[in-house]
């Protein structure tokens, strides 16, 4: 049984319109922005509605911009925020919510963890292998 109806992924090559800005006024990063590499949008099965209503932002890394022993690397600040997103909804319209869902970065260091994550969203999807 797949997890997701209907789904598109997609490559966020220079799509500077799908620009994510950090909000969380307190932090230094207030007002910085990225574009994620992939977005994934689907309607989960079995929705009435008649619109994706889940995104899912994936971001791939090189080891020289995560988090080092300290806690500092130089994109790790992306990395929070999409923490920070994993699992919000949004009322973009009366009576319509739409969720966020996140991955942590993906890295050949960090991809047990990549995989755990992916697996738990889209298992029983078209991702599944079997």
């Amino acid at each position: 049984m797949k997890k997701f109806g209907e789904w598109i992924i997609l490559r966020n090559d220079g799509f500077e319109e799908f620009k994510i800005y950090d909000n969380r006024k307190e932090l230094p990063t207030y007002g910085m922005g990225f574009e994620p590499d992939f977005i994934f949008f689907g309607k989960r099965k079995g929705e009435k509605n008649n619109h994706l209503s889940v995104e899912c932002i994936m971001e791939s890394k090189g080891e020289h911009l995560m988090d080092d022993e300290k806690g500092s690397g130089k994109d790790q600040w992306k990395e929070n925020l999409l923490k920070a997103l994993h699992q919000r909804q949004f009322d973009i319209k009366l009576n319509e919510k739409f969720e966020v869902l996140t991955l942590p970065f993906y890295s050949v260091k960090k991809k047990a963890e990549f995989e755990t994550a992916f697996r738990k969203i889209f298992e029983n999807s078209l991702f599944k292998e079997g």
